[in-house]
């Protein structure tokens, strides 16, 4: 191995950093998808148990997809909502100041 390759490796003693995830309006989403899943799984597990029909179980666990899938597509849809309004918002301000500081040049 070379010198210039063992001086672009980082030392052995430093720290590995922690698993992260980046912010983002869809995080509250991204938590509940999860915890979804594993109700879910859950559910799956606990099937026979609470019914001893397969149409039953079957019904069981579609109704609960339909119903998640239904909850994180709504929660999903709501938050790209607030999202788009701040960003008009946001865009209708910085319009708005721009206008005002060009009528002030005008005069």
């Amino acid at each position: 191995m070379s010198r210039h390759s063992l001086q672009n490796k980082p030392p052995a003693t430093q720290p590995i950093k922690g698993f992260g995830v980046a912010a983002s309006p869809f995080n509250q989403v991204k938590i509940e998808l999860g915890l979804a899943l594993i109700l879910g799984i859950v559910l799956w597990l606990a099937a026979e148990s609470i019914t001893a029909s397969i149409t039953a179980q079957l019904l069981l666990l579609a109704g609960y997809g339909l119903i998640s899938a239904s909850w994180l597509i709504f929660r999903t849809q709501r938050i790209a909502q607030q999202y788009d309004e701040q960003k008009n918002e946001l865009i209708r301000s910085e319009t708005d100041k721009s206008t005002v500081t060009k009528g002030k040049k005008n005069r």
